[in-house]
């Protein structure tokens, strides 16, 4: 059940990392939504080039994590496609999926703290409104960087 239920935390946090991997890009190319919140909350250019400098750093730890993530994944389906299964063999591996997937949510709550951190008190209320640092977890589930709900809570297809 822990193993099930750290997967599942993992899977959600995986998913809601590209949404904040932008969050406060100053790209010309980021969308309107993002602008917006760097507008509306009023960031200084520092302060969008800390966010900027966290989450490329952010982005990279993930890459790496999730190729190691993926490699165990088809290190799974190797095994499981064996005529005689390592049951052993595919419990660590299962283990080490369970340890990634935290090391995951680890490094994307770290980053949102950092995040925070840069953040005045009242920037911080303005997202805290918005619900941008639920933090994925929970019946509050992180709102997309444009402020809507995720994909599920629209009633489309999606988790319930």
């Amino acid at each position: 059940m822990k193993r099930k239920t750290l997967l599942v935390i993992g899977l959600v946090a995986l998913f809601a990392l590209p949404g904040w991997a932008g969050l406060f890009s100053p790209k010309e190319n980021a969308t309107p939504p993002m602008h917006n919140l760097i507008k509306e909350l009023n960031l200084s250019k520092d302060q969008v080039a800390q966010c900027e400098m966290h989450r490329t750093s952010m982005e990279k730890e993930q890459i790496q994590l999730r190729a190691k993530l993926q490699s165990l994944h088809l290190d799974l389906k190797t095994e499981l496609r064996k005529e005689t299964v390592d049951e052993a063999k595919i419990s660590g591996i299962i283990a080490e999926i369970g340890k990634l997937n935290g090391d995951i949510l680890r490094n994307h709550v770290s980053n949102l703290l950092k995040l925070k951190s840069v953040l005045t008190s009242e920037q911080k209320e303005k997202l805290l409104s918005k619900g941008m640092f639920d933090g994925g977890m929970g019946d509050g589930m992180m709102m997309r960087p444009d402020g809507n709900a995720p994909r599920g809570r629209e009633g489309g297809r999606g988790m319930r």
